[in-house]
């Protein structure tokens, strides 16, 4: 149990990363397109670099999710399944003053 938490956590905060590394590179692709129309071929290809570089490692991101997600599905189909049932009985005392 203690490992499937682990994992979880694992895979909450490489989530997070790409999620930050997204919002990093839309915002790369706004200024490319920025630069580009000013006529800034200098930035326009900054921003270029740095796009690559994010898009390289949002992959390596998704590389390296894939297989921690599948060592989780793994670990929950080994967990023996648990079938809760609960009953709740409702005690009320004055019945009638409830109903009117």
């Amino acid at each position: 149990m203690a490992k499937l938490e682990e994992i979880s956590e694992e895979i909450q905060r490489i989530k997070k990363n790409i999620s930050t590394y997204e919002k990093l590179r839309n915002t790369c692709l706004k200024l490319s397109v920025y630069y580009y129309r000013e006529g800034n071929t200098v930035m326009n290809d900054c921003m270029k670099l740095r796009l690559s570089k994010i898009k390289s490692r949002l992959y390596n991101l998704h590389s390296e999710l894939i297989p921690i997600e599948k060592e989780r599905l793994q670990l929950l189909n080994q967990q023996p399944k648990i079938i809760i049932r609960e009953t709740i009985t409702l005690k009320i005392k004055n019945y009638e003053s409830w109903m009117h």
